[in-house]
């Protein structure tokens, strides 16, 4: 009968390892399951009218949105849905596995602290598609080496790459406006970067 999970219920059940949501839940709030660093899997009821699951993974019914990879899963490279068109918060968080995730053109929004502290991660490609990017996106991906960002980017926020200590190579979108502050702190290995006719620098 339950028919709501509110914002942040199992946030750092660290134990947690596996989700089963039933058909009546109706409602899952923002970083339901935020920092739940042992979660191998999830599984939403085939009748549930508003989520669903794929692979393990959490999305809502029609896959647009990616709600939650579990921060244990053994996936290795994992590629988007071609209907994925937002990402949220913490989504990949903590994931130590995944060295690829190919993200799908279409994407357009990406959540903060999305890809945080996913640290087998080495290489990364953003859509043309994408227009916002959260804080701290993908802070501390201690692998990551290079990134490209899509060219509808118009802001990077705050520790959008910080502590990337591998992070060699960027690429800048030309229509860049804003470099919020602490976007590469700690980037030790970044040896050149192009950096764009921005409005701002943090």
């Amino acid at each position: 009968g339950v028919t709501e999970i509110g914002v942040c219920a199992f946030s750092e059940c660290e134990g947690l390892t596996d989700i089963k949501i039933p058909d009546s839940v109706t409602s899952i709030g923002n970083s339901a399951f935020k920092d739940c660093t042992s979660l191998v899997s999830i599984n939403v009821d085939e009748n549930n009218a508003n989520y669903s699951t794929y692979d393990g993974v959490l999305y809502n019914k029609d896959k647009t949105e990616l709600m939650l990879f579990p921060a244990k899963s053994s996936v290795k490279e994992y590629t988007l849905p071609e209907t994925v068109t937002k990402i949220w918060g913490y989504a990949f968080a903590y994931n130590s596995t995944l060295k690829s995730v190919t993200v799908n053109e279409g994407v357009t929004q990406i959540g903060e602290y999305a890809f945080h502290c996913c640290k087998g991660m080495t290489t990364l490609s953003l859509p043309q598609s994408l227009e916002t990017i959260g804080q701290s996106a993908f802070r501390a991906c201690t692998k990551l080496e290079s990134a490209v960002v899509g060219e509808k980017v118009k802001r990077l926020p705050t520790y959008t790459f910080a502590y990337c200590t591998r992070l060699k190579n960027v690429t800048l979108p030309k229509g860049l406006e804003t470099i919020s502050s602490k976007v590469f702190y700690e980037c030790y290995a970044i040896e050149e970067i192009v950096i764009p006719n921005v409005k701002s620098i943090g």
